[in-house]
């Protein structure tokens, strides 16, 4: 790069191996086409590329420029703007435990005041100067973050506080731009948080600072971590004192509020992809490790990786004695129905028995239940807190597509748990139907037509009513032409005989709601057995060979039988 006349030396970049996970809304926009992690050149008026390959020849490269813009505000962005959505903890002083059934606590044991971190100051996406309109779907989440890996941009250290805006605003379009223009063809930046070598945190990819948004940073476990990221190269490079420390309180911070321990390995499956480790494998990390742990990379350089153990130590110091005392719990399961939003799982507070609240946050809006149900298996991971700890409950949602969040508030030490987030698409279409005939006969009445519920390819049941007698009937019968018109599969006819007498009735056909909600009349039908009079024709009638006899010969029927008539 070309600086005010003179070149530089030249910078090595390999190819990055962060991708999205593959069952991620991103990653069918972001599969065809590899890319390096972006170079920084704030003040470069040139730049010069060499890329050789192992074997054969380079074909397909296509370097990207990227101009951040400037802003006035860049100089000073707001020292925090991002407001933590978590409750305060609450501390209490020296004293004996008098609670005989804590889950991890014992009664004989010494309670110390415990404080929880605070969340430290997070400049917001809004402080950084995101163009909002370059997002182009909306945030992942996970039910369930167990880690944090660290990473560094592999750019340039010696930016001024004013160019840091400008620098994140970089990576943000460069991994927001289309595959085909050059970028990464991500939803979002990939991160989760950034840090300077000042020491200032930096809101990554959107959705929440407090919740489990799902980035992409580290290939294979990007669902189940933490991304953050150290904005410069640190493989050479002294690492700043101000960014091990950002880096630990930052750390500890989410740390104490998804219940994650420091210092300590947790076990996770590989999602593939770009990661060493093939998709199905279970790996075994540090909760906090870096990203060459996981992928085929120097990231975060081996400065910054030679200090994980002294920041896993600070953060276990900063947050692990809050996260003993803090609620756990599970998300179980969150799905849209007809009528809202349930969700289950469990949740239960280590200095009591007694059942505790579980927040339920949809699109902002709060709801609370409590973990108060019967949990046998809970009850034999946590003998001395018995077994009333399950929670489920149906939260009022219209339909479309929400986010939900559910929290384990705590009641003394330490901190509310963030128990998983996700988006669910609640869907509660109206089935719909015809009744194409519906005809009386002697003994039956017989009903037949098409009904789907647009929430399912799968048949539906069907109500025919009779003077309000029910019959229920599977439309399951092939429909190609019901297919034709709405793409839900064929499997939609329904034809039943019901039996009857043959004086008038009253017929009612209900198509049922696959998902529990309102099932819709399809029609009602007033009919009755019309009885035609039996037809014939006499053919011939001529004297008998005999005297006093007459030869007779036609035919006669009755359309109410196929049977032989007199």
């Amino acid at each position: 790069m070309r600086e005010s006349g003179t070149w530089s030396d030249w910078q090595a970049v390999g190819a990055s191996d962060a991708i999205p996970d593959a069952n991620r809304a991103e990653a069918a926009d972001a599969a065809t086409r590899g890319g390096t992690d972006p170079i920084v050149a704030s003040h470069a008026d040139g730049v010069q590329i060499w890329a050789e390959a192992a074997t054969g020849k380079v074909t397909g490269v296509k370097v990207v420029l990227i101009d951040p813009g400037t802003r006035a505000a860049d100089a000073a962005p707001p020292a925090s703007t991002v407001a933590s959505t978590s409750a305060p903890s609450t501390t209490a002083t020296t004293a004996r435990a008098t609670v005989t059934s804590a889950v991890f606590r014992q009664a004989s044991a010494t309670i110390r005041a415990v404080v929880a971190p605070a969340q430290p100051s997070i400049i917001s996406r809004a402080g950084w100067g995101a163009d909002e309109s370059l997002r182009t779907c909306e945030p992942d989440y996970s039910t369930g973050i167990v880690s944090a890996a660290v990473h560094h941009t592999a750019s340039a250290n010696n930016y001024a506080p004013a160019d840091v805006p400008a620098i994140i605003r970089g990576f943000y379009a460069y991994h927001t731009r289309p595959e085909a223009d050059g970028g990464r063809g991500w939803c979002d930046i990939g991160y989760n948080f950034l840090v300077d070598r000042f020491g200032r945190n930096f809101e990554g990819r959107a959705g929440g600072i407090t919740s489990t948004v799902i980035g992409v940073h580290t290939g294979g476990f990007n669902s189940r971590t933490i991304g953050i990221a150290a904005i410069g190269d640190f493989s050479t490079a002294a690492v700043p004192a101000a960014v091990t420390e950002s880096l630990s309180q930052l750390i500890a911070w989410k740390f104490s509020i998804h219940h994650i321990m420091a210092g300590v390995t947790v076990q996770m499956v590989s999602g593939g992809g770009e990661s060493k480790y093939p998709l199905g494998t279970v790996v075994e990390f540090p909760t906090i490790y870096g990203h060459r742990d996981a992928g085929f990379t120097a990231c975060p350089g081996q400065n910054l990786y030679d200090l994980l153990p002294a920041i896993r130590a600070r953060v276990a110091e900063l947050s692990n004695e809050s996260v003993t005392y803090s609620p756990a719990g599970a998300v179980d399961s969150v799905a849209g129905s007809a009528t809202g939003i349930r969700v289950a799982g469990w949740a239960l507070e280590p200095e009591t028995s007694a059942p505790i609240q579980v927040e339920v946050t949809v699109d902002g809006t709060v709801s609370a239940l409590t973990a108060d149900q019967d949990r046998s298996d809970i009850g034999q991971l946590f003998p001395s807190a018995g077994s009333l700890h399950g929670f489920s409950g149906t939260i009022s949602a219209a339909g479309g597509r929400h986010v939900v969040c559910l929290r384990a508030l705590n009641v003394g030490q330490g901190a509310s748990t963030v128990l998983g987030c996700t988006a669910v698409t609640v869907r509660n279409s109206s089935p719909v139907g015809y009744i194409d005939a519906v005809t009386a006969t002697p003994t039956s009445i017989l009903v037949s037509g098409w009904a789907l519920d647009l929430d399912t390819t799968s048949p539906i049941a069907v109500h025919v009513y009779v003077d309000g007698l029910a019959t229920a009937v599977l439309a399951d019968g092939s429909r190609p032409d019901v297919a034709a018109a709405y793409g839900d599969g064929d499997k939609h006819g329904f034809s039943v005989a019901v039996p009857a007498t043959a004086e008038p009735h009253r017929v009612c056909v209900y198509a049922i709601d696959s998902q529990g909600g309102v099932n819709p009349l399809v029609g009602c039908r007033t009919v009755a057995y019309d009885n035609p009079a039996p037809v014939g024709i006499l053919d011939v009638a001529v004297a008998g060979p005999s005297s006093g006899t007459i030869s007779v010969s036609g035919w006669a029927m009755d359309p109410d039988t196929s049977a032989p008539i007199n």
